[in-house]
């Protein structure tokens, strides 16, 4: 791991979390889930210092050294959320944090981007779950800068690469980084999500 994006520490969850949440707080998944914006605040600053617990006991959470962007991968060797250690990580407040309806709604769309991303990759990948920069610091480098270390070892391992977006600027950016859409699709609450998917380079 390069000094550009080293390993997220458990001491900078809560300042992760809230980066994050800044950052998604408009994007186009979580605003029909959550329409009160300081609400969706609280929820994303939960959800996702859950999914950071979770992602340093089984996946990889790297961060900018000043926490102005995280990157969330789950590993080839275990692409897939298990409902036990998400749960032994907090996810079961979630409810109460979100509300009933809201949690119900955020289940569908996520058990929508499990399906279809087991559609169309069976086999092993490595799944960028999270990434995410302070809205002050984008456009300057720092996705970039978290993205390549990871990028340049699953080259190296030969291995496949994934994400989702709902937001249709962020396509083109992830094209710069060797992604490509392999799906287009209108999931619940009519969010359009495209799933991108990226082939190992050879050579420098």
């Amino acid at each position: 791991m390069t000094p550009d994006a080293p390993p997220l520490r458990r001491a900078d969850l809560g300042r992760a979390a809230e980066v994050t949440a800044d950052a998604f707080i408009d994007y186009e998944s979580y605003t029909p889930m959550l329409p009160e914006r300081e609400h969706r605040r609280r929820v994303l600053r939960y959800l996702h210092r859950v999914l950071f617990r979770y992602g340093l006991a089984w996946g990889e959470v790297h961060a900018a050294p000043d926490l102005a962007g995280v990157a969330f991968w789950m590993p080839a060797r275990n692409p897939w959320f298990g409902h036990v250690g998400m749960a032994w990580q907090g996810m079961l407040g979630l409810p109460f944090v979100a509300g009933w309806s809201a949690f119900r709604r955020m289940l569908r769309y996520f058990d929508f981007l499990d399906s279809t991303r087991l559609k169309l990759l069976p086999g092993p990948h490595a799944y960028l779950c999270v990434l995410a920069v302070d809205p002050a610091r984008q456009r300057s480098g720092v996705g970039g800068a978290l993205l390549r270390p990871s990028l340049q070892r699953l080259d190296a391992a030969g291995t496949v690469a994934y994400l989702e977006t709902a937001t249709p600027a962020n396509v083109a950016y992830y094209e710069r980084f060797g992604f490509r859409v392999v799906d287009d699709s209108v999931g619940p609450d009519a969010i359009r999500t495209w799933g991108m998917r990226r082939d190992p380079r050879a050579g420098p």
